[in-house]
């Protein structure tokens, strides 16, 4: 089982995207699996081992997201009832019998407390260290103590594409459905481990109960966002978890051998399908690309836009014209013009100024067309828009569209 599940995980479109697609995705499934991984681990044995490996694990995550930190307003309810699962020779397995003993004796309720404090103390002392040094870091460097969070150009934390523009400024994006098709498709086609996990293990009230966090992890990474846009940084935790529960299980589900394996080899070959068919639905613009230029082996030719509009704007305008543009989506052409251009991106304190008075603050501006992929997250379209509705139509300078693609376009400010 162990071979077929590494055999999966080598083949899996989840693991070839995050291979290819240059985000974060990778980590994120890393992470997950070892918090799930760690945490079946310690409703086996209770050991304090795994808990402390399970604490420097989430202190680590602090530096890829540090809301995942508000988990821990779930794990202290989940650390009271390992804690009474961890008191030994009790004689039952009935939670609510377990407790009402562990309350009818002093040492009992002695040994309870003394458990459940340190088990506390052992689960918060490296992810509030981390959190502090995380803060400190931020607040040095940036005058900031989100600093990394927060700034375009030094993101620490890059897992969503949304995650680096600003909400307020996406008015077309707010509410929508879950990558335009419902939640229930994707708890069908990208969770049959997970979901066969709980299943299989329906009697072991612990594991489901530990598998069944997994729902409220999502609702924590997104409970401070407007936005229901939600990329397989988010939904590859159900993966993750699934994956984490067949490595630590031990126990056969079936007495042939053949048919578990074929049992194993059916749900993996299901797995595949259903991410396959989510990276096909999916309207998440990376997604979209990388199924297209992968599975479909359509051409990407984004890329081919982006550097002929790069050696378009070094050989036709003059040395340190400055370009107005939305950094993180023209960012090859930033970093191809950058010695013969002055940016002035959205994360520069000349922004503001250079929406508002284009005319006397820069020279070109950069904006996505309709049809580039990139085109309701561009910041600066969006802004120049915004600030041509607060003067009702009317622009008061002249442009000139000097360089077009399908991708975007150069427009030059005429003084």
């Amino acid at each position: 089982i162990k071979s077929l599940l590494f055999t999966y995980f080598l083949f899996s479109p989840i693991t070839i995207y995050s291979a290819c697609s240059g985000t974060s995705l990778y980590a994120f499934y890393i992470l997950y699996f070892f918090i799930f991984y760690y945490l079946f681990h310690y409703i086996k044995k209770f050991t304090t081992y795994h808990i402390a490996i399970l604490s420097i694990i989430l202190s680590l995550s602090i530096f890829l997201d540090h809301r995942i930190l508000w988990i821990f307003l779930i794990l202290f309810f989940y650390i009271f009832v390992f804690s009474v699962y961890g008191i030994k020779g009790l004689g039952t397995s009935n939670f609510i019998i377990k407790y009402i003993k562990i309350t009818q004796h002093n040492s009992l309720r002695r040994k309870f407390r003394g458990h459940l404090f340190s088990m506390i103390f052992i689960i918060g002392f490296f992810p509030i260290s981390g959190f502090i040094l995380y803060l400190t870091i931020n607040y040095l460097i940036g005058d900031n103590f989100f600093y990394f969070y927060e700034n375009l150009e030094s993101k620490w934390n890059a897992n969503t594409f949304l995650s680096i523009v600003e909400t307020d400024t996406i008015t077309n994006l707010k509410n929508r459905a879950v990558n335009h098709y419902s939640f229930a498709q994707i708890i069908i086609f990208i969770t049959p481990i997970y979901l066969f996990e709980i299943i299989s293990h329906y009697k072991e009230g612990l594991k489901v109960f530990v598998l069944l966090l997994v729902p409220i992890f999502i609702f924590v990474l997104i409970k401070d966002r407007s936005l229901n846009y939600m990329s397989l940084s988010y939904y590859v935790v159900f993966i993750a978890s699934g994956i984490a529960s067949i490595t630590v299980t031990q126990n056969k589900l079936f007495k042939l051998k053949i048919v578990n394996y074929l049992s194993f080899t059916f749900l993996f070959l299901i797995s595949i399908f259903g991410e396959y068919y989510y990276l096909e639905k999916s309207n998440f613009t990376s997604e979209q690309i990388f199924y297209q230029s992968i599975i479909n082996n359509t051409h990407n030719k984004t890329l081919q836009d982006y550097k002929n509009g790069g050696r378009f704007l070094a050989i036709n305008t003059t040395l340190n014209s400055i370009v107005l543009c939305d950094k993180s989506i023209m960012y090859p052409i930033i970093a191809y013009n950058k010695k013969n251009n002055f940016f002035i991106p959205n994360s520069s304190p000349l922004y503001k100024k250079a929406i508002i008075n284009p005319q006397s603050t820069c020279d070109y501006i950069i904006v996505s067309n309709k049809t580039s992929p990139y085109y309701k997250y561009d910041k600066t379209e969006t802004s120049l828009k915004e600030q041509l509705q607060k003067k009702n139509g009317d622009k008061n300078y002249l442009t000139e569209t000097v360089y077009y693609c399908n991708t975007f376009k150069i427009i030059k400010v005429l003084k």
